[in-house]
């Protein structure tokens, strides 16, 4: 495997560093709407669903990858199968996202994760190392939200998952400038929700974190909002 360069995320997440908002949910025993942290959808846990968005992410990070979009507009690049993925902002602290769902589709999004190829570990470095660099996060954490319509989603830190290996595809003209190819194996491991379809209509998801960020030695603020059209198919 080839070393990613996290270098080029220090850079890109720096700039979006921003004041600490207040807001956690308070715990609560569940949320309506939400795949239980022991569930699984499509016959997938949370752990094996975070594989998967890691492995959309990455195969969509050129120039018109989603994360760094801001309106909404290339929020469909890459998405196929029962389940969309919704993402955090890469250039921006605070976006606010337009989109269409079809409907029937669960919507999963990260109320924070960690993916161990950011860390430029050694090619020789064993799964443990490799899925120990993941859980980090969890560490590096300091508040999170996240809320459906307005409604709080409750005791978000019970949705930790932590996936098994994986690997990604980095495709041509990526962000980091490296030549195109399968990289891994790597593990993920962060607080995911998995929203089950939304009725048609409009809906507002917003999620938000705060997390230490060691190679920029500062704490980071992520606020993402999507404004959700779920429309009937034909």
């Amino acid at each position: 495997m080839c070393r990613l360069f996290p270098a080029t995320f220090v850079v890109l997440l720096v700039l979006v560093a921003g004041p600490i908002p207040d807001a956690l949910g308070q715990p609560g025993p569940h949320n309506p709407g939400v795949m239980p942290a022991t569930g699984r959808f499509a016959g997938l846990t949370y752990g094996e669903w975070s594989a998967r968005w890691w492995q959309w992410y990455w195969a969509t990070l050129t120039a018109d990858s989603p994360s760094l979009d801001t309106t909404g507009a290339l929020a469909g690049e890459g998405q196929s199968g029962p389940v969309w993925f919704l993402t955090w902002p890469l250039i921006e602290p605070n976006v606010v996202r337009k989109i269409t769902v079809p409907a029937g589709k669960a919507l999963l999004f990260p109320a924070t994760n960690h993916d161990s190829l950011l860390d430029g570990l050694p090619p020789n470095a064993t799964l443990d190392e490799r899925r120990k660099a993941a859980e980090a996060i969890f560490e590096w954490i300091v508040a999170t939200s996240a809320s459906v319509d307005g409604v709080p989603i409750e005791d978000l830190t019970s949705y930790a998952a932590v996936s098994p290996a994986y690997n990604v595809e980095l495709p041509a003209n990526n962000i980091f400038g490296i030549p195109a190819g399968t990289y891994g194996p790597t593990f993920s491991a962060g607080y995911y929700v998995l929203l089950t379809p939304l009725s048609v209509g409009r809906h507002t998801v917003e999620f938000a974190f705060d997390f230490f960020w060691p190679p920029a030695g500062k704490v980071l603020s992520l606020n993402t909002t999507y404004d959700i059209d779920v429309v009937a198919r034909h």
